[in-house]
C-alpha cells in the first residue's frame, strides 16, 4: 500500500482476488468504514448526521459518535472482539445505525438480517453465518424465541436490544480503535434466496469504501446532500447508496422504514430538504399509483435499480413530478451498483442502465465464457474492486459465479458501441417461447402504458407446444376487461409475444397484490408457483 497526495491510499491490488482486480490505481480516503464516520466526525462535528421521523430523534456527527463510541464498549465488555460476527435483526433505527459502526470500530462483522423473516429463516442465516451473538427488537420476540429452539446447543447469545446495559461515560471514553485492514471482511450479506437457500455474500471495507466513494462522486454529493433512506438497511443498496455515499461528504441522512416512506414520500422530502433518494422500480409505481403531489424543490435527483425499469413507468414520473431517474445496475455481490446512467440528466442515455463505474469493468460473454461483439446479447460478467469477496462457505457457488477473473452475473444484456449498457433480465426470467427468446419488460412497458393499470409483472409458464408461453399479472387502478388489455397489444408487439392470459389480481381471493420483495423487487417466482398451483 503506498500513499498519494491528500493522503489518499492506493489500493494494494496484489492483496486481492482475481475477480476483484482492475487494470488501473484505485485510491481510497479511508482504511475502514468507521474511519470513514470518524473523519466526519472531527470535520462536521455539529452537523446533522442522521434523522429519524418515526421517533422524532436527530443526531449530529458528535452525539451519534457518543452513541457509536458506548455500543462498542459494550461490545467489548461482553467479549465480542475483533473477527466475531454479530447478527441485527432489526428495523431502520439509531439502534441498528449504533451497532453496525460499533462493530466497524471494533474489527467485528456485521450479518443484516430482514426482521420479516420466518423464525426458521432468521435460525439458518444465524447458524450459516456462524455468528457468536443476535441482537433484535422486542417487536419480534416470539419469532426469536421459536429461532432459538431450533439450536440443540446454547452456543449463540440473543440479545433485546433494549436490554443493552450501556458503561458510564467515564469507561467508554477509554475505548480504542483496533487495527484491521481495508481487505477485511466487513458485512454478510444473505440473497434473497430465489434460487434455494439464501447466499451470504462477503463484503469488506474496502467493498463498501469503494462503491459509496464512486456513487458521491458520480452524482457529485456535497457536504450539503442529505439522502431519504427508504430501502432497509438489511439490504446493501441502503447501507450504501443513502448512508455511507453521503457520509463521505459529510452529509445526511433521512432513515425511514419502507412502509412509513412510501406512505408520506413528497412531505418527508420537503420537510428534511432532502436531495437524493435511491429505489427500487417498483416504488415508482407505487408513488405514482398513489397519486400524490410533490411538494419540495430540493430533489435533485431518484437513483434506480435491482431490477428492469419500465420505461414507461419512467416517462410517467418525470412527466408528472419533473425529477430526473438515474437508472444503473448492480447487485449484491458487486456491493451496490457497478454502472449508471449518466449525470447531470441531459448526459443520460435514456433505455440503459449507463456506463461502468470507475472501480469496474464490465463485460459480456458467452456460454463458452467468451467476449461477444458490441451489440451482442449475453451474461452480464464484472470484475472490480467492489466485487464481493466470495459467497460464505460454499464452494460450489464461488467456483459457478467467480471464474476466468469475473463474477458471473446471472443477468442478460448487451453493451453498445458507446460502452452503454442494456440490462434485460435475470437469466432465469427469459421467456424462450418456440425458440423465439422474448424479455418480460418489454410486454411489462406496454401494459403499464394502459391507463387502468397501476402494476404489472409477466411471466414464462409451461406450454405443451411452444415449451413456454406468456401469461401477465396486473393490478388495476380502474375496472377494465381482460379483452380490452389484450387488444391493447394490436400494433404495439409482435404478436407471439402477446401474453396468452391477463389474469388481475383485483379479482383473486388470495393474492390481492403483486408479490414483492423486503426491498419492494417483484417476486416472478412466486408468481410462477402461484400459478402452477392456483390456476394451471
Amino acid at each position: 500500500m503506498s500513499v498519494k497526495n491528500e493522503n489518499l491510499i492506493r489500493v494494494d491490488q496484489s492483496l486481492l482476488c482475481g475477480h476483484q482486480k482492475i487494470d488501473r490505481d484505485f485510491f481510497i480516503k479511508h482504511n475502514n468504514v468507521y474511519e470513514l464516520f470518524n473523519t466526519q466526525a472531527k470535520k462536521h462535528p455539529q452537523k446533522i448526521f442522521a434523522i429519524f421521523p418515526e421517533s422524532n430523534k436527530t443526531f449530529s456527527y458528535v452525539d451519534f459518535e457518543k452513541k457509536i463510541i458506548e455500543k462498542a464498549s459494550y461490545l467489548k465488555a461482553n467479549g465480542i472482539l475483533k473477527g466475531k460476527r454479530i447478527c441485527l435483526v432489526l428495523p431502520t433505527s439509531p439502534d441498528f445505525l449504533a451497532l453496525y459502526f460499533a462493530a466497524f470500530k471494533e474489527g467485528i462483522t456485521v450479518v443484516p438480517i430482514n426482521p420479516d423473516l420466518s423464525s426458521s429463516e432468521i435460525a439458518y442465516i444465524v447458524a450459516d453465518s456462524q455468528a457468536k451473538v443476535v441482537f433484535y427488537s422486542k417487536t419480534i420476540f416470539k419469532k426469536i424465541i421459536e429461532a432459538q429452539r431450533m439450536f440443540s446447543q446454547n452456543f449463540i447469545t440473543f440479545t433485546d436490544i433494549s436490554d443493552i446495559k450501556l458503561t458510564t461515560a467515564t469507561e467508554h471514553t477509554k475505548t480504542s480503535n483496533v487495527r484491521y485492514k481495508y481487505g477485511d471482511e466487513a458485512v454478510i450479506i444473505y440473497t434473497s434466496g430465489t434460487t434455494g437457500k439464501p447466499k451470504g455474500a462477503v463484503l469488506s471495507h474496502l467493498n463498501l469504501l469503494v462503491n459509496s466513494q464512486v456513487i458521491s462522486d458520480w452524482f457529485k454529493f456535497t457536504p450539503d446532500t442529505r439522502t431519504l433512506c427508504i430501502l432497509p438497511l438489511f439490504h446493501n443498496n441502503g447501507q450504501v447508496v443513502t448512508l455511507l455515499a453521503p457520509l463521505n461528504m459529510g452529509g445526511s441522512t433521512v432513515m425511514v422504514r419502507p412502509k412509513t416512506g412510501l406512505k408520506s414520500f413528497w412531505s418527508l422530502i420537503k420537510e428534511y430538504n432532502v436531495s437524493w433518494t435511491s429505489v427500487m422500480p417498483a416504488i415508482l409505481s407505487m408513488i405514482l399509483a398513489a397519486k400524490l403531489e410533490r411538494k419540495d424543490s430540493s430533489m435533485v435527483g431518484i437513483i434506480c435499480g435491482g431490477q428492469v425499469l419500465n420505461e414507461e413507468v419512467k416517462i410517467q414520473f418525470e412527466k408528472k413530478f419533473k425529477i430526473p431517474v438515474f437508472e444503473g445496475y448492480g447487485l449484491t455481490e458487486t456491493t451496490s451498483f457497478a454502472c449508471f446512467n449518466q449525470f447531470p440528466k441531459d448526459n443520460r442515455k435514456l433505455g440503459t442502465v449507463g456506463r461502468a463505474l470507475s472501480c469496474n469493468d464490465i463485460v459480456i460473454l458467452d456460454d463458452d465464457g467468451k467476449e461477444v461483439p458490441r451489440g451482442t446479447e449475453g451474461e452480464i460478467c464484472i470484475r472490480g474492486l467492489n466485487v464481493m469477496r466470495e459467497y460464505f462457505r460454499l464452494n460450489e457457488a464461488n467456483k459457478k459465479s467467480l471464474r476466468n477473473g469475473f463474477f458471473y452475473s446471472g443477468d442478460y444484456g448487451y453493451i453498445d458501441d458507446d460502452g452503454y449498457i442494456y440490462f434485460k433480465t435475470r437469466k432465469d426470467y427469459l421467456i424462450n417461447k418456440g425458440g423465439e427468446k422474448i424479455y418480460p419488460s418489454e410486454i411489462e412497458n406496454i401494459l403499464f402504458a394502459h391507463p387502468a393499470v397501476d402494476e404489472c409483472a409477466v411471466i414464462g409458464v409451461p406450454d405443451k407446444l411452444f415449451g413456454q408461453d406468456i401469461v401477465a399479472f396486473v393490478k388495476l387502478n380502474s375496472d377494465c376487461r381482460q379483452d380490452v388489455l389484450k387488444n391493447f397489444f394490436k400494433d404495439k408487439l409482435a404478436y407471439y409475444k402477446h401474453p396468452r392470459e391477463i389474469i388481475i389480481v383485483n379479482k383473486l381471493t388470495d393474492l390481492s397484490e403483486i408479490p414483492k420483495g423486503p426491498t419492494n423487487k417483484v417476486l416472478y417466482r412466486t408468481l410462477l408457483e402461484y400459478y402452477n398451483r392456483k390456476i394451471n
